[in-house]
């Protein structure tokens, strides 16, 4: 979560330096929301259990 996070963030910091237009903060026209959602996805993808369903329940919702 702070991964993705702090891609949004930094792609937003680098978006408002970088940018000359007075309310304009895309980094290379890219919406410093979905870098960090993809991040997302992917970390969240990798780390379901190989075996089991896409959206089978972990152990730790079961509890």
């Amino acid at each position: 979560m702070l991964i993705s996070i702090g891609i949004s963030l930094g792609l937003l910091i680098l978006g408002t330096l970088t940018n000359t237009a007075e309310y304009d903060y895309t980094f290379l026209g890219i919406e410093p929301f979905y870098p960090g959602l993809a991040v997302s996805i992917i970390l969240w993808l990798s780390g379901r259990d190989r075996d089991g369903d896409l959206w089978e329940e972990t152990e730790f919702m079961e509890k």
